[in-house]
């Protein structure tokens, strides 16, 4: 069950960073639309900006998916 797990988080934070693309495609407004405005006017502190909220989005969804481990699988307890 863990490697199902695995795959179902981090097919969510890539659906996270896929919203650039079909937010320009579709021309939606929302964040991934902001960051490749963005990107096409150089505007660093902005790109700057949403690349750190997706790496505290991964980095959460990652201790998420450890705390889920212990709970799945009971051999995976962290050592005294």
């Amino acid at each position: 069950l863990p490697p199902i797990v695995t795959n179902v988080a981090l097919a969510l934070v890539g659906s996270w960073t896929g919203a650039i693309i079909t937010e320009t495609v579709f021309e939606w407004p929302g964040v991934g639309r902001l960051y490749y405005e963005a990107i096409e006017s150089l505007d660093a502190p902005v790109v700057i900006g949403v690349t750190t909220i997706y790496a505290y989005l991964l980095t959460a969804t990652i201790l998420i998916l450890d705390l889920i481990y212990g709970v799945l699988d009971p051999r995976i307890r962290a050592g005294r």
